[in-house]
């Protein structure tokens, strides 16, 4: 087993020495850094931060870290508590807001890094940042137009229903006379021309119904005078009825009438018949009577 000699230790912490300046050239070449006492004043800044701020470091220098802040935050009570976690030796990072010279808008990603010293204390905070302004404020363009859209989707959404709402009332008389954005307004026009299609379809459904109607009234009519005409041949008929019951009463009157009277014809012809016979009977008798008397008279005469 070998042991690393002074000169080797002292070589190798020459290295680790170098690569860690190295690194920290790179933060500082990359990166905007500053640094501040725990109280907030103001220790040293690098080229990028005073550049992202504009400042010089002249006029930052030992004043304090509520100078990149606006006012009415650096006044709150969030920005105290803010102060005392990073003094409690707590680490942050996020997006920050920050105020640049002369009251531009800033917009940094970053971290607030306390520094502990041999006893585990903090002794400063140093702050490491990169300007992210322009993607902010692109993305803030980005949202303020999809706000946009969104209110004039909302717009053409309510006058749509506006305008369905008057097609459910049933009135065609009105489209929609605001017009739409641009890439929206065919929506609009095709609307209004879908609502005068169904105006004009309706009024002629209308203009068939009001002959419809006039020809059903026609009928109606019609209707009611057959009716009428029907119900005065009903009743010619039951006259006609009456009068073919009482003529049929009178025929089988009538009739048996007939056969009273046929019964009395044969009854007379027996009658007569039989009074014949009689006669005949008695005109034999006349016949003999006078042949008698007249051999009497012959008798008479001779005697």
């Amino acid at each position: 087993m070998g042991f690393f000699t002074a000169s080797t230790r002292s070589a190798a912490g020459r290295a680790d020495a170098e690569e860690l300046n190295a690194k920290v050239a790179a933060i500082m070449r990359s990166q905007a850094v500053i640094e501040f006492a725990l109280d907030g004043t103001i220790l040293a800044a690098n080229k990028n931060f005073l550049d992202t701020l504009g400042y010089t470091e002249a006029e930052i220098v030992g004043k304090r870290h509520s100078m990149f802040v606006d006012k009415a935050f650096a006044a709150s009570p969030e920005y105290k508590v803010f102060w005392e976690r990073l003094r409690a030796g707590e680490f942050f990072s996020d997006k920050y807001a920050r105020v640049g010279k002369g009251g531009r808008e800033i917009w940094i990603q970053g971290s607030y890094n306390p520094l502990f010293d041999a006893s585990g204390k903090p002794y400063k905070v140093v702050k490491f940042a990169l300007d992210i302004t322009d993607v902010e404020f692109e993305r803030r363009r980005n949202e303020e137009e999809r706000a946009a859209r969104a209110r004039e989707q909302q717009s053409v959404v309510e006058a749509l229903a506006g305008g369905l709402r008057n097609l459910a009332a049933g009135n065609l008389l009105n489209g929609i006379s605001d017009s739409f954005p641009a890439e929206y307004e065919a929506l609009r026009v095709d609307f209004n021309k879908a609502v005068d299609s169904l105006q004009s379809a309706l009024t002629s459904i209308a203009s068939s119904a009001e002959t419809v109607r006039s020809g059903t009234s026609e009928i109606m009519r019609a209707s009611d005078d057959l009716s009428k005409r029907t119900e005065q041949n009903a009743a010619s008929l039951e006259e006609t009825a009456a009068a073919l019951n009482e003529l049929t009463e009178t025929v089988r009157q009538t009739a048996d009438g007939a056969r009273k009277a046929d019964q009395t014809v044969a009854s007379t012809r027996s009658d007569a018949e039989k009074s014949g016979e009689i006669v005949r009977q008695a005109i034999t008798a006349m016949e003999q009577i006078e042949k008698s008397s007249s051999q009497i008279g012959q008798i008479i005469g001779v005697i």
